[in-house]
C-alpha cells in the first residue's frame, strides 16, 4: 500500500512530495490516493492501523519532502516501470470488491501509456529509411502586382 499510494501519486504529478504538496490541492490529491490504496488493503483483509495511516499521511503532505518512489525514479530515468505489478495488481484486487479508486486508476492509465510508448520504441527499428526532403530553390524575385 505505501509502495502504491508513493508511486501513484509521484508518477502521476511527476515530482517528490515537496513539490505536490507545494501545489494547492496537492496535499488532498496525496491523502486521497492513500485513502483509495488503504480501503483496498482492508477489503482484501489488511486494514491498516490509524498509527501507519498517521504516519502515511504525515509522509505524503510533508512540505519540503524530497520523498519519491522507485517507479518515478525509473519513470524519470525512462527505464521500465512496474505499473501491471503494483498499481495494476491493486486496481484488479480492489475492483473484486466494487471499489471505485478514480485516482489510482488514473496513475495506472497514464503509467501504462508510459510503458506501451517505450515498448513501442523498443520494436521501432533504428533502420528505418529516411523520409525524403526536397528542396526548392526559387529565384527570388518581386511578387508580381496584383
Amino acid at each position: 500500500m505505501q509502495i502504491a499510494s508513493v508511486g501513484a501519486v509521484t508518477c502521476l504529478m511527476r515530482g517528490n512530495i515537496g513539490e505536490i504538496v507545494s501545489i494547492p490541492g496537492g496535499a488532498d490529491l496525496s491523502r486521497w490516493i492513500l485513502r483509495e490504496c488503504s480501503e483496498i488493503a482492508g477489503a482484501c483483509g489488511h486494514p491498516p492501523s490509524a498509527s501507519f495511516l498517521q504516519d502515511q499521511t504525515a509522509q505524503l503532505t510533508a512540505q519540503g519532502s524530497q520523498l519519491t518512489s522507485s517507479m518515478y525514479r525509473d519513470l524519470k530515468k525512462g527505464a521500465p516501470v512496474e505499473v501491471d505489478t503494483i498499481l495494476g495488481d491493486l486496481l484488479e484486487r480492489g475492483q473484486k470488491f466494487g471499489w471505485t479508486t478514480p485516482i489510482l486508476q488514473a496513475a495506472f492509465v497514464n503509467l501504462s501509456i508510459y510503458q506501451r510508448g517505450r515498448e513501442r520504441a523498443k520494436t521501432t527499428s533504428p533502420c528505418e529509411p529516411p523520409v525524403l526532403q526536397l528542396e526548392v530553390n526559387c529565384p527570388s524575385a518581386a511578387p508580381p502586382d496584383v
